[in-house]
């Protein structure tokens, strides 16, 4: 979330957007309230932690290998075919790792970075979820 100060299109003041205790719809964070007059102001972004970033990389760097992965489970393009288009395979987290998503096959889909990308943007402009 960010502490800077916007225009409010319900009272038309400067202010600084506050949390609200409402659930937010997948895969925002929280929703931003006016502390004025309550307009809704937008969405939050999960916090991220640069530690916590590393680390996440660092584990899960060796998933497709650790698991044999050989196709795109979404457009079931080969590896072979992948390297020559030059696009590798990717692990996703059906469940994110975030929100508590394991490392289990059973979590993890194979796919190539193009179905990745669309599998993320479904998820955040169509409210999509795998589970």
């Amino acid at each position: 979330m960010t502490n800077t100060t916007r225009p409010c299109a319900g009272c038309r003041q400067h202010v600084t957007p506050a949390v609200s205790l409402e659930p937010a719809p997948p895969p925002h964070f929280a929703v931003l309230r006016c502390p004025v007059c309550g307009q809704h102001m937008g969405f939050a972004k999960k916090p991220e932690t640069d530690d916590g970033a590393k680390r996440r990389e660092a584990k899960h760097r060796h998933l497709v290998a650790r698991h044999g992965a050989d196709r795109c489970e979404m457009c079931l393009r080969t590896t072979e075919e992948l390297t020559y288009a030059r696009v590798a395979l990717e692990a996703h987290h059906v469940r994110e790792y975030a929100d508590g998503g394991d490392c289990d096959r059973s979590n993890l889909w194979f796919v190539c970075t193009p179905c990745h990308r669309l599998i993320h943007w479904t998820r955040t402009y169509h409210g999509g979820c795998e589970e």
